[in-house]
């Protein structure tokens, strides 16, 4: 019995949902495990003592090549090539009618939807990554800053920086977190934690970044027509972006984002074009409206002979001034 790999795709495409990519995978795991098999030497030994239990040396030796040909065929068959859809952003920036959107989409009425909607809310008010909402504490919560209440950033690396990020006009996001820290008996320590699904008993250990990244994307959202998953880069790259467009300036999104000054731009994604009028701004005023109804009444014949005459008095006044010099 030979694998029928051709059988196997078609069974992927009409019993499951699976992407061109998650097929292809799936597809590629199997030929892989078959084609270590056929390059194993105790395979081939143990076959090969099989088959000569049964059939003469010769005979044996023949019927091995055989199949190990046949094998070769079928997980290498040009029929099984899934051409792959092409792999598209994922991480676009939320308007904010969407991110609105988002951070209703857990609810407030379950144990569960109450943490996320605070983590949701969390990130999208500071622009904090998943790998720092993991290390956060109680304690880094409210942090008084030259700029006001503001979460205290620890800082990823050995040889980095703590940043703090002002919560501004958001400060409502505090009454989210803090409603999560009472219902889940919180007083210090990591800041969001996982806790037993049969139960609402909470962990003593903080989300994984992994779970972080599962808890954003349990809450698709419509994006240009189309339900996307979110990331928690979706929401640090709508953070920088929606800071950018109500006149923040880059300076202070790069230190709230705590990345330089070429990663500030990625974050915010395609500005207005500067290009696009270099023109000197308006920056005096005159009124010309007489001028222009000069010119649309044709008075403007008259104009142009006061010019000349003046224009001729000069040089008359200019050539006494030279010929008496």
């Amino acid at each position: 019995m030979y694998p029928d790999l051709i059988a196997y795709k078609a069974a992927l495409y009409q019993h499951t949902s699976l992407s061109p990519m998650s097929r292809k995978s799936h597809l590629a795991t199997v030929r892989m495990r078959y084609y270590r098999l056929l390059d194993s030497p105790d395979f081939k030994s143990e076959l090969e003592a099989r088959l000569s239990e049964v059939l003469q040396e010769d005979v044996a030796k023949q019927v091995l090549l055989e199949i190990i040909y046949s094998i070769r065929t079928a997980i290498f068959d040009d029929a099984l090539y899934i051409e792959a859809e092409p792999k598209v952003s994922v991480n676009p920036r939320l308007t904010q009618a969407q991110a609105n959107d988002l951070i209703r989409q857990p609810g407030l009425n379950t144990f569960v939807g109450i943490r996320d909607t605070a983590v949701i809310a969390l990130m999208l008010v500071t622009g904090v990554r998943a790998n720092e909402v993991n290390r956060l504490k109680v304690s880094d919560l409210r942090y008084i800053s030259e700029e006001g209440v503001s979460l205290y950033v620890a800082s990823t690396s050995a040889s980095g920086k703590p940043r703090y990020v002002p919560y501004g006009h958001m400060e409502w996001m505090l009454a989210l977190v803090e409603h999560w820290l009472e219902e889940a008996h919180i007083t210090d320590g990591p800041l969001f934690r996982a806790f037993n699904k049969t139960t609402t008993n909470v962990r003593r250990s903080p989300l994984s970044i992994r779970s972080i990244e599962l808890l954003v994307g349990n809450y698709p959202i419509v994006v240009d027509g189309k339900y996307t998953v979110i990331t928690p880069m979706v929401l640090r790259r709508t953070y920088a972006r929606q800071l950018y467009e109500r006149g923040v300036t880059l300076n202070r999104i790069q230190n709230y984002l705590g990345v330089g000054p070429k990663a500030v731009f990625e974050y915010i994604g395609e500005q207005p074009d500067s290009a696009a009028d270099t023109r000197v701004p308006s920056l005096y005023t005159l009124d010309v409206s007489t001028v222009k109804d000069g010119i649309e009444a044709g008075t403007l014949d008259r104009w142009e002979i006061e010019y000349h005459k003046w224009l001729k008095l000069s040089e008359t006044e200019n050539g006494k001034t030279s010929g008496g010099g």
